[in-house]
């Protein structure tokens, strides 16, 4: 999986437990879902992480402390991918004259 990947997946809702899923037919609702996906504010489900961590983390300002708050590789190598990924290059960073 892709880190920005990883990123979307840790910090979206929660997924419903197998036992849940067959519970509510939520297998069947899916499969024959039409309807667009839903938005889902990643603030709260973020502060929760940060605050599993018991760590002060900037994840608002910090892309460094986003990953650790996901438990995601925040190396230097694991961001410069995670660049390449969304298309962001060096040239992006320098302002204008």
């Amino acid at each position: 999986m892709s880190i920005f990947g990883k990123i979307m997946a840790r910090s979206s809702a929660p997924r419903p437990t197998p036992r849940q899923q067959e519970w509510y037919g939520y297998k069947h609702r899916i499969a024959s879902s039409t309807a667009p996906a839903q938005s889902v504010d990643v603030a709260p489900i973020l502060d929760k992480a940060v605050a599993a961590k018991g760590e002060k983390l900037a994840w608002r300002t910090s892309i460094v402390d986003l990953m650790k708050a996901l438990d995601i590789d925040s190396s230097l190598g694991a961001r410069k991918e995670l660049a390449k990924e969304l298309g962001f290059t060096a040239t992006a960073m320098i302002p204008p004259a």
